[in-house]
């Protein structure tokens, strides 16, 4: 009997933190998932059309919102490409995509100028240039060309076509198509893809909640607002998980939170420009709205709308006392379990920790939503793994 009240107890706790929150999130990932956003990108608006809508959430919810401009260089597509293979039609974004540092081209190559790349072929040049991944070695082959090579198109078979940063542009053309479609023998390949190379200026979005007891010690939240945008009118990547996922349950931490005071001071900030190598977290940094010395945590989410084994800590390691906390939280919750994994750059906690900030990115482990991919849509979410971390970094907050 003691047993059941406990979880009652416990069931009835975590209702009354997440009051109010669930049906907030489901609306801010269908809004910024949706077509009105066209993948977030820097084509149709999209990032504009996000930065608008969460910039009205937090000024709904009473909060002084300000934006720091990030001057960006995109290669965007113009309109949507098209590829036929041996005269059969391929489908962009599902079938293959353009490289993303592909400049434009309308051509038919013969066989005998298309150089193939598959992955055990790029992973042989991998360490003969030595390079860390497969995605350098790609990018090299298109920027470091022999003067006489017959190779005018490279191709890059892939078991999964994923779509990636655009921050460059090279002079030879290159697509990445499923492996499953290329034949034996290519004879012609015709690729029309019209794109521009070209100056950006998108925002972070930034708010602040002061603390009660402890104003002066600052705990930031962040999330990536930006995604992989469109190829044309015809296919866009909605990034329902990623990452519009974490910019959800940041809004719903600072709807609860601009009517709850917090013990320590919140910086909330959505970053533009992570796609693009992280451009908008580095360029807080060394622009920060608050001295980095009076950052006691940095909590980055990004990616934690799918996986159902617990969660990811990169740089984890790096920040113990907050480790500790959160595998606390979630063992007593029952929200999974807390993998730490080593510092790396994969999102924008990163440059924080070049500048010594104890800061680290967590995102749901074992999800199976795809990845920079159009079938990225809010459907498929794992609503409950939104709940959870709702759950986790509101306790974490109370508890710090």
């Amino acid at each position: 009997m003691m047993k059941l009240k406990a979880i009652l107890f416990l069931l009835a706790g975590i209702g009354a933190v997440f009051a109010g929150a669930p049906e907030a999130m489901k609306a801010d990932i269908a809004f910024l998932s949706s077509e009105a956003c066209r993948g977030r990108g820097f084509t149709h608006k999209g990032i504009s059309e996000a930065e608008k809508y969460i910039t009205g959430e937090l000024s709904a919810a009473g909060l002084t919102v300000r934006t720091r401009a990030v001057p960006l260089k995109v290669n965007v597509a113009l309109r949507a490409p098209v590829c036929t293979l041996n005269g059969d039609t391929l489908q962009p974004g599902y079938d293959y995509i353009p490289h993303p540092y592909c400049p434009s081209v309308k051509t038919v190559f013969d066989g005998g100028s298309i150089g193939i790349y598959d992955p055990a072929r790029l992973d042989s040049l991998k360490e003969m240039f030595g390079l860390n991944s497969l995605s350098e070695v790609r990018r090299h082959l298109m920027t470091v060309r022999p003067r006489k090579s017959a190779e005018k198109l490279l191709v890059f078979p892939e078991e999964y076509i994923l779509q990636s940063r655009q921050n460059k542009q090279s002079s030879l053309p290159a697509i990445q198509v499923r492996q499953n479609l290329i034949p034996d023998t290519v004879r012609t390949l015709y690729l029309s893809h019209r794109v521009r190379y070209k100056r950006f200026s998108s925002n972070n979005i930034i708010a602040v909640i002061e603390g009660g007891s402890e104003p002066d010690s600052v705990i930031m939240l962040t999330a990536h607002y930006d995604h992989m945008g469109a190829l044309g009118d015809e296919v866009y990547y909605p990034g329902a998980n990623d990452n519009a996922s974490g910019v959800a349950v940041l809004l719903s931490l600072a709807r609860y939170y601009a009517q709850n005071s917090p013990k320590h001071t919140l910086v909330f900030v959505f970053f533009t420009g992570e796609e693009q190598g992280l451009a908008g977290s580095w360029n807080y940094v060394r622009r920060p709205a608050v001295p980095l010395k009076n950052i006691a945590a940095c909590v980055n989410l990004d990616m934690v709308g799918s996986g159902r084994e617990g969660y990811g800590m990169v740089a984890g390691a790096d920040c113990p006392k907050d480790t500790l906390l959160l595998q606390e939280i979630a063992a007593r919750n029952g929200l999974g379990e807390i993998r730490v994994r080593d510092n790396s750059p994969n999102s924008d906690h990163f440059p924080f920790t070049v500048y010594d900030v104890n800061a680290f990115f967590l995102y749901a482990s074992g999800g199976e939503q795809p990845y920079h991919h159009p079938e990225d849509i809010a459907e498929t979410l794992d609503w409950d793994v939104l709940e959870n971390t709702y759950v986790l970094i509101r306790d974490y907050l109370d508890r710090r």
